[in-house]
């Protein structure tokens, strides 16, 4: 019930994408392999929130979508009630058990995919972990420079968030190379710029 709490609101992009690679690849809305490209985006959608929940605690952010970030409403609970131990672990605990759950019932979905999603799954979620780990060494490391920019723009935008999910929905519908190709040329480009109109709106935030 809480992670369903946690997942309404968002801009559903990355499932967007993964429903556009699938018309663009040019399948039938009604064909073999829509059922595919709906568990692929939604799977997308519950690594997305997996990926938040624990960014969120890392980053010790207190609102997610202007409300209470799950690991303060965890807090807010063990406070209400006077339970034992020290609150702020318990909400971070908390919350992190509750973006592990996302995670096993994103796996869960693709689970029932063919190999080739499946391939394409494995690669995007370990891109997204390298590229989270970039934002931490490279947040420690006070780095701003431009070539960290553009690889964790790459890395954690215009992979994770757009070309990965314009390739899922592409390979749902069974594309061909040109398609692929095409898609991922454009998604990575899309997604990169998309990240950097962010950095740098940080770094001013920042400044």
């Amino acid at each position: 019930e809480w992670l369903g709490h946690a997942l309404v609101g968002g801009k559903r992009l990355r499932p967007a994408m993964c429903h556009w690679g699938y018309v663009a690849a040019g399948a039938d809305p009604d064909g073999p392999g829509h059922s595919e490209m709906i568990k692929a985006a939604t799977a997308l959608e519950l690594l997305h929130q997996f990926a938040l929940l624990h960014d969120d605690v890392m980053d010790e952010s207190d609102l997610r979508r202007g409300v209470l970030a799950a690991h303060r409403q965890a807090e807010r609970w063990h406070a209400d009630v006077g339970a034992r131990g020290d609150r702020a672990a318990f909400g971070r605990n908390l919350a992190v058990l509750l973006g592990d759950l996302a995670l096993v019932q994103a796996h869960r979905l693709v689970a029932t995919l063919g190999p080739a999603l499946r391939e394409l799954w494995h690669e995007l979620c370990v891109e997204l972990v390298l590229g989270q780990r970039g934002d931490l060494t490279g947040a420690a490391a006070g780095r701003r420079d431009r070539l960290h920019a553009e690889r964790l723009a790459q890395l954690k935008s215009g992979s994770y968030t757009v070309a990965r999910p314009l390739a899922l929905g592409a390979t749902a519908a069974r594309g061909t190379p040109d398609v692929h190709r095409a898609l991922h040329r454009y998604g990575i480009h899309a997604g990169v710029a998309f990240a950097l109109s962010g950095f740098v709106t940080k770094l001013v935030s920042d400044d």
